[in-house]
């Protein structure tokens, strides 16, 4: 049974799109500038945000093996199902111009 191995295909999946955009980068910057003064400045990196959220969509589907993977293993599930669900969160504020 698949849910018993670790670390199965939905969390590698999961964990390769939550760091990619380390290393990916689509980023657009938008400057506004007022009498020759720049006053605003923007930047959003769309590969960040886009797989941020696949990997938070992903990250969601770990749940189930969570739950029926055996006592001894189910903490190692629950861990990298927290670090592809926090790391996606970031990879989104941080694609957003949020952080």
């Amino acid at each position: 049974m698949q849910e018993n191995r670790f670390p199965n295909q939905n969390e590698i999946i999961g964990l390769v799109l939550a760091f990619a955009p380390f290393i990916c980068n689509f980023t657009t910057t938008t400057t506004r500038t007022v009498n020759g003064v720049t006053v605003e400045e923007t930047s959003t990196d769309y590969a960040d945000i886009i797989l941020g959220a696949l990997a938070v969509v992903i990250a969601l589907t770990i749940i189930p093996s969570i739950r029926a993977a055996s006592p001894d293993s189910r903490l190692k599930h629950a861990g990298i199902f927290v670090l592809v669900l926090a790391v996606g969160i970031f990879q989104i504020l941080s694609g957003s111009g949020t952080l």
